[in-house]
């Protein structure tokens, strides 16, 4: 495991991933379908980064606007 964690870059949550939280949520509220807190945290900083965010929680995840999202368990 700590070979693998050594391998990934952990990049900084900063002001690029702030706004996109804050579009993402206001888009989601107007449509009347929020996501939870920490999936927003998620959703905005791949946004921002430009990246390809793999999970499982597919239902969620794919109502966020332009974010792409694979799952690696189907």
């Amino acid at each position: 495991m700590n070979a693998v964690i050594a391998a990934m870059d952990v990049l900084p949550y900063d002001t690029p991933a702030d706004q996109a939280y804050a579009e993402i949520r206001q888009h989601l509220a107007a449509y009347g379908q929020p996501i939870g807190p920490n999936d927003l945290l998620i959703a905005s900083h791949a946004l921002a980064v430009k990246a390809i965010l793999v999970s499982a929680n597919v239902g969620e995840f794919s109502r966020v606007p332009g974010l792409i999202v694979h799952n690696w368990l189907q």
